[in-house]
């Protein structure tokens, strides 16, 4: 198995531009696509756009209802998927909004069943999928969410690298050390690719085959991990 390493942040690269935009505070989930942003706020969650030229932001979709804050945001050519959480409601669902979503805004489409707390969303490179809780979901060619495994651990972060589905899931209580999680295209049981230290791990992601997260150790120290 491979074994997780910390690596120093690259701070070279080329000048970072601003695009100014209106409202662009609090933010929950950012995402590119179609030469545009697309960003959902904290507080009151809100989801809007704007060209990544520059330009008037647009508004989607806001909600108002009290004890509702941003979650996570994805887009591509479908559609526009996020997920709002709440303080009040025992059940969330992920919202949906066909393509093309930058004309105007529409009623969210929710789809049935989606469960307790859907997070993680992760759309790149194959179909929705999510975590709530210690499961892991995707939607089926139906549109219906269709568990993929079932952990009995909290997924804390999930992604899509070269057509497999990595994620790390932490025990719901002590004893047990953190795991980076695989599960390749037509596998029916995960894999751990390795076991990871006590302490906070989010933010996976994958570039050329390789994943790379964030690590805060017990004494709140930062790394850029990779495996």
């Amino acid at each position: 198995s491979a074994s997780p390493r910390a690596r120093a942040p690259d701070l070279s690269g080329p000048d970072v531009g601003v695009v100014v935009v209106a409202d662009a505070r609090e933010l929950a989930a950012l995402a590119v696509y179609d030469r545009r942003l697309w960003w959902l706020t904290t507080t009151p969650p809100r989801v809007q756009s704007a060209p990544i030229a520059g330009g008037q932001s647009k508004t989607l979709f806001e909600s108002r209802a009290e004890g509702d804050f941003g979650g996570t945001l994805v887009v591509d050519s479908t559609g526009l998927y996020w997920t709002i959480e709440s303080e009040a409601r025992h059940s969330e669902p992920i919202y949906f909004l066909p393509a093309p979503v930058s004309a105007a805004a529409r009623t969210p489409l929710e789809p049935l069943g989606v469960g307790v707390a859907p997070r993680n969303l992760v759309l790149e490179g194959g179909p929705l999928t999510w975590s709530n809780l210690g499961a892991l979901m995707t939607l089926g060619a139906d549109r219906s969410p269709r568990e993929l495994a079932n952990r009995q651990r909290r997924i804390t972060t999930v992604t899509r690298c070269d057509g497999r589905l990595a994620w790390i899931e932490v025990p719901y209580e002590g004893g047990e050390r953190p795991r980076l999680m695989l599960l390749g295209a037509g596998e029916d049981r995960p894999r751990p690719l390795s076991e990871l230290a006590a302490g906070e791990h989010d933010l996976l992601h994958c570039q050329k085959g390789a994943l790379h997260w964030i690590f805060e150790g017990p004494q709140e120290d930062s790394w850029l991990m990779s495996a």
